[in-house]
């Protein structure tokens, strides 16, 4: 699971690089979405910054959204959700 988050945070890291390819930042953004149901929150703090970049531009709202969706409706974490959002 660890190695799917790093796959998915190394897209992230060179987003510029894949700034044309729209399709693989979605899914990656719809991937972190789905995973976060089922893993400990913490994997994915790395994300969050990438992701709230991510609400300014149209073209990922949707799917930025969905992201944190998932973290705040995460049923556990209470604490860390409101840490990961500063």
């Amino acid at each position: 699971m660890k190695d799917l988050v790093n796959m998915v945070n190394q897209v992230f890291a060179n987003l510029s690089e894949f700034r044309n390819q729209k399709k693989i930042i979605s899914n990656c953004t719809r991937v972190i979405a789905q995973l976060i149901d089922w893993n400990n929150l913490v994997l994915f703090g790395d994300c969050v910054n990438i992701i709230l970049q991510l609400l300014s531009s149209e073209d990922f709202q949707s799917d930025a959204l969905l992201v944190l969706n998932a973290i705040v409706n995460k049923g556990k974490y209470k604490e860390y959700k409101v840490l990961i959002y500063i």
